[in-house]
């Protein structure tokens, strides 16, 4: 029961503020400790994925307006880069002469971009937006957000949003949106390559019979929620969000 409330919340939250729930999963799995870092990483991809599935699916039902000419860039190159920061990710367990040093480089790299995607969306954001149209530029955005976001084992929600906002001069909830687009499509890439490169049966993904259904229902009430709250609301439960992600994975830090 507790890794359903736990992806229930963290799905509800992150589809409501476009964070994903990738970011809120991982570090409290990393805290809790059951799992090794290959299987903490797909059980979060799993769980998000769900969640961004039906979320997607109640946003197209409520027929939310996407960008024809941004948003199928910004997923292709998402896709690409998914895959390459999951090929980068599997060499790193490889090589490395212990997982936990892998862990440790994740959640130090998290702390930092949380912290920059922090004070960006705080205090920049107003200062600092432009209006990129060119269509290799926003591939390549696209790219690098499903490339660092799959290397984490996040989902990558808040440097999403912090880069729709930046490159492009999205409000709050539309960069939210977008943000669950790319998640969707990042993490089926993410996980298309595990299918095609890993064996599923050697890792104990168990846990996905609760974390799942967790995941679809949270992604359901809390796009449903989106709907409902204003921009400004949806900006203090990023922050929130943000604040509680980055304290535990400091914590994450400490204990490793």
């Amino acid at each position: 029961m507790l890794y359903l409330f736990i992806a229930l919340i963290a799905s509800i939250i992150g589809a409501l503020s476009g964070l994903g729930g990738g970011v809120i999963i991982k570090p409290i799995l990393d805290a809790i400790g059951h799992y090794d870092i290959t299987t903490i990483n797909l059980l979060s991809s799993f769980t998000v994925l769900s969640m961004a599935v039906a979320s997607t699916m109640r946003h197209y039902q409520a027929k939310t307006v996407f960008d024809q000419s941004m948003t199928p860039l910004l997923v292709i190159g998402s896709i690409i880069g998914a895959m390459l920061g999951d090929s980068l990710f599997t060499k790193a367990i490889e090589y490395a002469s212990y997982p936990q040093q892998v862990k440790q480089l994740q959640n130090v790299l998290l702390l930092a971009l949380l912290a920059i995607v922090l004070l960006y969306i705080n205090y920049f954001n107003k200062k600092y937006q432009f209006h990129i149209k060119n269509r290799a530029f926003i591939l390549l955005i696209g790219l690098s957000l499903g490339f660092i976001s799959t290397l984490l084992g996040i989902g990558g929600g808040p440097i999403n949003i912090m880069a729709l906002t930046l490159f492009f001069a999205l409000p709050a909830k539309d960069a939210s949106i977008n943000s669950l687009i790319l998640i969707l499509f990042s993490q089926a890439s993410k996980i298309f390559n595990v299918f095609l490169n890993h064996d599923l049966l050697s890792y104990d993904l168990s846990m996905l019979l609760y974390m799942i259904p967790g995941g679809i229902i949270g992604g359901l009430l809390g796009s449903k929620l989106h709907h409902r709250l204003s921009s400004h609301t949806v900006k203090i439960a990023f922050n929130l969000v943000l604040f509680f992600t980055m304290l535990t994975t400091l914590y994450n830090i400490y204990l490793s």
